[in-house]
């Protein structure tokens, strides 16, 4: 597993370093594949910010911790981690008993964005790319998406739709539920 370490304001120390990596060599034993981990820590304030994402079988999971002390906000973002690692087997075991999550199958609203007109283009400032990120896109089920959603904390997500081989965005809405937006070419 390669794990990556960036400090925001913050001097991450070899300790740190060795402390988080043990922690998360456990991962390994709990997922097939582990490809990559990436280790955000940051202090604002007297609070110790950790920021854990990992890429495992295809899937990125998302932990934050935050606490008083780094090594206890580590401890925080690492049992995340770990429910939702354990969330995720638990819904692919009962898949394969023919149980679905709670009773209930997801439900999907399809619909697309309102599109923008010329004139409020021109009346506003040119919109400049902040922050550039770079995804793989593994080809998922709708429901597959959803569930992955559920695990992130993010408000939306990118996927290669299975059954039509498309770029698909599926989305949180504000009312509950989810949204999917399908490119009409």
């Amino acid at each position: 597993m390669q794990v990556s370490f960036t400090g925001k304001q913050f001097e991450v120390t070899e300790a740190l370093r060795r402390y988080a990596e043990r922690k998360l060599r456990k991962f390994e034993k709990q997922v097939r594949q582990v490809t990559s981990a990436h280790v955000v820590q940051s202090t604002v304030r007297n609070w110790h910010n950790v920021d854990i994402t990992i890429s495992a079988d295809g899937v990125t999971y998302r932990g934050e911790g935050r606490s008083d002390n780094m090594y206890s906000s580590i401890d925080i973002a690492v049992a995340k981690l770990e429910n939702q690692i354990q969330h995720r087997k638990g819904k692919r075991l009962d898949r394969a008993h023919g149980r679905t999550t709670g009773g209930r199958a997801a439900e999907v609203e399809v619909g697309m964005a309102p599109a923008e007109t010329a004139a409020e283009e021109e009346e506003e400032p040119q919109a400049q790319a902040v922050r550039r990120r770079r995804v793989q896109l593994a080809p998922m089920s709708v429901d597959e998406a959803i569930e992955e959603l559920e695990l992130l904390a993010h408000q939306f997500l990118l996927f290669a739709n299975a059954e039509t081989g498309q770029v698909n965005v599926v989305y949180r809405l504000d009312k509950g539920g989810y949204g999917l937006i399908e490119p009409d070419y």
